[in-house]
């Protein structure tokens, strides 16, 4: 086993970075699990108090919900808890930029045409 891998399992993943992520989002922990389709919000409670953890199923509901939570944040407290949106091509991912110029290009275009 690769050190990068032991230092994977052993690390500590706090539940304080999920309430911080959520709160830059905009809601509550309780709005959070609304809007996860929850009926009682324990499991995010649970895991913003750092007593159990989310799964896969939950980390992805969080992603498709709040498309700008910065998911690496949550799992590891490094970076921002919201992902920029901004438009500096400098900060786009490569799909995101493909996509983004793309979109300026059909813009320009209609531009031109009206």
């Amino acid at each position: 086993m690769t050190n990068e891998l032991a230092m994977a399992i052993d690390a500590e993943i706090k539940g304080l970075w999920l309430r911080l992520a959520v709160e830059a989002q905009g809601d509550t922990l309780q709005q959070c699990a609304t809007k996860l389709g929850m009926e009682y919000p324990t499991t995010v409670y649970s895991h913003a108090n750092s007593k159990s953890f989310m799964g896969a199923k939950l980390l992805a509901g969080l992603a498709k919900v709040y498309p700008t939570m910065n998911l690496h944040f949550v799992l590891t407290g490094v970076g921002n808890p919201r992902l920029s949106v901004s438009v500096d091509n400098a900060m786009l991912t490569d799909d995101a930029r493909t996509a983004y110029e793309a979109t300026r290009r059909i813009l320009d275009q209609l531009g031109e045409s009206t």
